[in-house]
């Protein structure tokens, strides 16, 4: 790999870790979409660095002796933060938009309003609420069984996204979606590869097999939901798409154990 690879490949890494979190780091905001696009192809490494990071938290909250439900909210509420509850914004808007709005205008014009309606924080509560649950059942089987589904969920679930924006048209002329463009179909095989190999750190194949189902099934639903909708994806929609498949895989792993 030459020079200029490498650090294209690191422009494209901050870009990511920009957009979808918190960290310090220093990305140019002024991009041309077509960089933007092809950078999306490492969103399920962010989802690897921010599964990690809430999975150490929990550790922490364990040993520290707390109880399990703490823990698991503690371990969420990290990853709120890392992320600036940028994907809960999402599916916030959606629940509102969707929900709330007779027309596609409608829709539309609700999802771009700042304030969160009823339908937004009903789906919050229950979100942050399934997540806990689904955690205090895998710490039931022991740390490293809820460490291990984080860090796929949070991985895998940053694929959702990408995979939305390859197939969708764009909802609106304008937004977060159009200034991140369309991932070309190398940038989803990348993704899909990088998605692929976190499950390598689960302890069998069926594990992989309904995480790989869960993924591909929440990712449909969204899309079809989505188009039906408003005709197309927004950043919000893909927003909600990465929480609800994150549920979707962590339920699965529940189910037959990571």
């Amino acid at each position: 790999m030459t020079e200029p690879d490498k650090s294209n490949i690191w422009m494209e890494l901050k870009l990511c870790l920009g957009l979808l979190t918190r960290l310090p780091v220093s990305a140019d905001s002024s991009v041309p979409p077509s960089l933007m696009a092809r950078s999306s192809r490492w969103f399920p490494v962010v989802g690897v660095l921010v599964g990690l990071l809430s999975a150490c938290a929990l550790f922490l909250c364990l040993l520290a002796g707390l109880p399990n439900t703490v823990a698991a909210l503690i371990a969420i509420g990290l990853s709120i933060l890392l992320t600036g509850a940028l994907h809960e914004d999402g599916l916030a808007d959606v629940a509102d938009g969707f929900g709330g709005g007779a027309s596609r205008e409608a829709k539309l014009d609700i999802m771009r309003d700042s304030r969160v309606g009823a339908y937004g924080v009903l789906a919050l509560i229950l979100t942050v609420g399934l997540k806990a649950a689904l955690l205090v059942a895998l710490l039931n089987r022991g740390g490293g069984a809820a460490a291990l589904a984080m860090v796929v969920a949070a991985s895998t679930s940053r694929l959702t996204p990408v995979l939305l924006m390859n197939r969708l048209p764009m909802a609106r002329g304008d937004g977060m979606a159009v200034n991140a463009g369309r991932p070309d179909d190398a940038s989803v095989r990348i993704a899909c590869g990088l998605a692929l190999a976190s499950l390598l750190v689960l302890t069998g194949w069926q594990a992989m097999l309904v995480t790989i189902i869960a993924v591909l099934a929440a990712c449909s639903a969204i899309g079809a939901f989505a188009r039906r909708q408003i005709g197309g994806q927004t950043g919000d929609v893909l927003g909600a798409g990465q929480q609800v498949t994150e549920i979707c895989v962590l339920i699965g792993l529940v189910a037959v154990g990571p």
